[in-house]
């Protein structure tokens, strides 16, 4: 595979994880009845949380499924959440963002 196309994929897993976990986070907080305005935690945790996960998809064969424990661990690590908002959170951002980039990466 070619470094630039693994680079820019990287990139755009990257951006789309943290986006989409900003997204999953608002909505584990609208499920377990946090007020508007509220959040689990900050914005540069989740790119903590979001670059642990795309280097962890980086892996052959299994990144896949090491981003999905990776995630779980870090967000368990940086949040007071559930397991339940936990698993909210990595569901709404590693779906959309693997499918974002899937047909990001297949326009190119």
């Amino acid at each position: 595979m070619n470094f630039a196309v693994l680079a820019l994929g990287f990139a755009f897993d990257l951006v789309a994880s943290a986006a989409f976990l900003w997204v999953g986070m608002k909505v584990a907080s609208f499920v377990a009845g946090i007020p508007a305005g509220g959040q689990y935690c900050g914005y540069v945790d989740l790119l903590k949380v979001a670059l642990a996960a795309s280097v962890a998809a980086l892996v052959p064969y299994v990144g896949w499924a090491l981003s999905f424990v990776v995630m779980y661990y870090m967000l368990r690590r940086v949040t007071e959440a559930g397991l339940r908002e936990i698993l909210i959170m990595i569901v709404v951002s590693r779906i959309a963002a693997i499918l974002t980039v899937t047909y990001l990466v297949a326009a190119l």
